[in-house]
């Protein structure tokens, strides 16, 4: 899965640093297992990043989700979009850390 990820955000251009943020954050939310669900009731996330089916993986169906590719671009369109603006900006400014990064993911 690590793999995949890096190899995803290196296709889309994104730096090392926050790809390895993006490795971190997929490891917290499920034990880089594609086919982990979100455990609370009512609550219909899965996949590496635990998109739910209201938020990041709004159109996608489950086995979408649950596709570790699918994913993994689906959550580098999220970096790239508004919800990376901090990512990026810290980049640009010249921020290198991995733990900076990883804190920015989680947080947007």
């Amino acid at each position: 899965m690590l793999a995949i990820i890096e190899s995803e955000f290196q296709s889309a251009g994104l730096p090392a640093e926050i790809a390895a943020a993006a490795m971190i954050n997929a490891y917290h939310e499920s034990r880089l297992n594609p086919l982990a669900k979100a455990g609370a009731a009512g609550e219909d996330s899965v996949g590496l990043f635990q998109l739910n089916a209201r938020g990041a993986g709004h159109g996608m169906a489950t086995a979408a989700r649950q596709d570790p590719v699918l994913n993994t671009q689906r959550i580098i369109e999220v970096v790239k979009g508004s919800q990376g603006r901090a990512l990026l900006a810290a980049h640009a400014a010249g921020e290198r850390s991995v733990a900076q990064f990883s804190r920015l993911f989680a947080q947007h």
